[in-house]
């Protein structure tokens, strides 16, 4: 029998959601959008939506997509999404959860399999995975939602009869 283990799924850009999944793939919670107060992450906003998550389960992870700046950024675009993410990695950090920095060529690898890697696809492979969530999936700037959920997935094969501590 399975646990009451919650995943959460952390797609850490502007247009990044948040989405806590259950080890039965049923959604917990959703945060449509990342928290953002003008060009920083709302540490605030993630802290309550991690607290609230580790209250409604027996064991939290985190699974939170590994990022890193692209040459096209601007010095300015690259800065902010950088803070972001470390700051994501901050406030997981304060809860001492499990935490799996997961590189998206390897998330998609697993969880896109047979299908493209584009946003579409991740939303496709999103409504498929999740059926509460399609209401949500409707649009192309809904993929953080659905990227959250699947990388959220991606956790719960990739801790699979591992000792569920801190994987980086």
């Amino acid at each position: 029998m399975l646990g009451n283990n919650h995943y959460v799924g952390i797609d850490p850009g502007k247009s990044g959601a948040i989405v806590t999944i259950s080890e039965t793939l049923d959604v917990v919670e959703v945060l449509p959008k990342m928290p953002w107060i003008n060009d920083r992450l709302d540490s605030n906003a993630l802290f309550e939506f991690l607290a609230k998550a580790k209250e409604g389960c027996d064991k939290l992870f985190v699974v939170c997509e590994k990022v890193h700046s692209m040459p096209r950024d601007s010095s300015r675009a690259a800065f902010t999404f950088g803070g972001s993410y470390f700051g994501c990695l901050c406030v997981i950090d304060l809860f001492d959860i499990p935490l799996l920095l997961v590189a998206p060529q390897t998330w998609k690898k697993v969880m896109l399999r047979d299908r493209g890697k584009e946003k579409a696809d991740s939303i496709n492979a999103g409504r498929d995975l999740f059926p509460a969530l399609r209401p949500q999936l409707t649009t192309k700037s809904s993929h953080g939602v659905a990227e959250a959920a699947l990388i959220a997935a991606y956790g719960i094969k990739s801790w699979k009869g591992k000792d569920n501590g801190r994987h980086e």
